[in-house]
């Protein structure tokens, strides 16, 4: 079972889900902004209603606490890292979720 702690949503799990889908084969990451995340699971999966802000804003927070990653290179691009991968395993604590006012 996935931790869940007090900054989490259920939007949360749907991108972390959406990002780890397409990580590829040999490992790499799949780097993706914000907009196209939007797209992939509201307009074309059906995953979601939340508006493309709110997902930026989730997608910041992810990142934030370490279960994304972020390249600027052409904007913001993100991508799930290893810590996301275990938590979406069910593999990490929720004590290393918790924010530092949490703890």
């Amino acid at each position: 079972m996935r931790p869940r702690v007090p900054w989490m949503n259920e939007l949360d799990d749907t991108i972390l889900e959406f990002l780890a889908e397409l990580d590829h084969p040999a490992g790499e990451p799949v780097v993706i902004n914000p907009q196209s995340i939007y797209e992939n699971i509201v307009s074309v999966r059906n995953m979601s209603t939340k508006t493309a802000k709110t997902i930026s804003r989730r997608m910041n927070t992810l990142y934030e606490h370490g279960l994304l990653d972020m390249t600027e290179s052409s904007g913001k691009q993100y991508f799930i890292t290893e810590k996301g991968l275990q938590y979406l395993s069910g593999e990490i604590d929720a004590d290393e979720l918790k924010s530092n006012f949490e703890q």
